[in-house]
């Protein structure tokens, strides 16, 4: 994706899709199916999907060289795992996802450190600004300046392990999209190294009787849940770093919880004027690493 604006675009509707995760949580949740079994079916289905797609439209896309296992092995193991992983015990820990999600979101700061030591990517001031502002940003938007959630050194490790996760994920796709590969044909094989192991662990039971005790209603959330919140957002994150730059990138899908936010007020949630001061701060954050910069009316390269 050559277009920066296109490539913008997918990253930045990459992180609308996820921000409806909670709206799938809660409704499979009431089916009983949550936590591990919950991330088991979303990958299941998002691996079938982009296996599928890829099959159909483009199979010699699915072959990969043994040399380059690594790299989705590391993005599925240590990024898609870890991260889902941690984000749920920071949650459980500490009682609030609000605090979870601020931690998960220092993932920036990650990003732009791994960009820099594997990549080479210069550190530059807006990029320094961008993540601070981020982090800053995620933190007003969330609440915990009103005091929920409880901060203990199992919260902060696997709060800040699973930012880390969410970072490599973003490492592990630029290195094979450098080797060549498609951002589908990434997708795919990082979804299926993660889902391998949960296939192990998965409470089979649990999960038929969720979905059967809902019929044709559950089956038709379940391939949704698939698309919208695994298959289509990975995929146009990917293949939006093929595009703009990773650090960019990371903050960039920080929109996702300023619309997960939103999404809770148009459902009847209430939310405190911090929450609007840090949703205007991720937003500034985004605009100050993707706008043009503009010296004496003239566009200059981006930042």
């Amino acid at each position: 994706m050559k277009n920066k604006h296109l490539a913008l675009g997918a990253v930045l509707l990459s992180g609308i899709l996820w921000a409806t995760i909670g709206l799938f949580n809660t409704y499979f949740g009431d089916l009983g199916i949550v936590n591990t079994d919950l991330v088991t079916i979303r990958l299941s289905m998002g691996t079938v999907l982009l296996f599928a797609y890829l099959l159909i439209r483009n199979p010699k896309a699915l072959k990969i060289k043994m040399k380059d296992l690594w790299i989705f092995l590391g993005a599925g193991l240590t990024s898609i795992i870890m991260f889902q992983t941690c984000y749920m015990i920071a949650i459980r820990e500490s009682g609030s996802y609000a605090l979870a999600a601020v931690l998960l979101y220092t993932s920036p700061v990650f990003v732009m450190l791994f960009s820099t030591l594997f990549f080479k990517d210069k550190i530059t001031p807006l990029k320094v600004i961008g993540a601070v502002l981020t982090v800053i940003g995620c933190a007003l938007a969330s609440g915990i300046l009103q005091g929920t959630g409880t901060i203990t050194a199992t919260v902060l490790i696997a709060g800040l392990l699973s930012g880390i996760g969410y970072a490599m994920y973003s490492i592990f796709a630029r290195v094979a999209l450098n080797r060549g590969y498609n951002a589908i044909t990434v997708t795919a094989w990082s979804f299926l190294s993660a889902l391998i192991p949960l296939l192990v662990i998965a409470d089979y039971g649990t999960i038929y009787q969720g979905i059967a005790s809902a019929g044709w209603s559950g089956v038709g959330m379940w391939l949704l849940l698939g698309i919208v919140t695994e298959a289509l957002p990975y995929a146009l994150y990917t293949e939006g770093l093929t595009g703009m730059d990773t650090s960019k990138a990371a903050v960039t899908v920080a929109i996702e919880p300023i619309v997960a936010i939103l999404i809770g007020v148009a459902c009847g949630q209430t939310m405190h004027w911090t929450a609007w001061i840090g949703t205007v701060t991720v937003i500034v954050s985004i605009l100050l690493l993707n706008l043009p910069k503009i010296r004496f009316g003239k566009k200059t390269e981006k930042a």
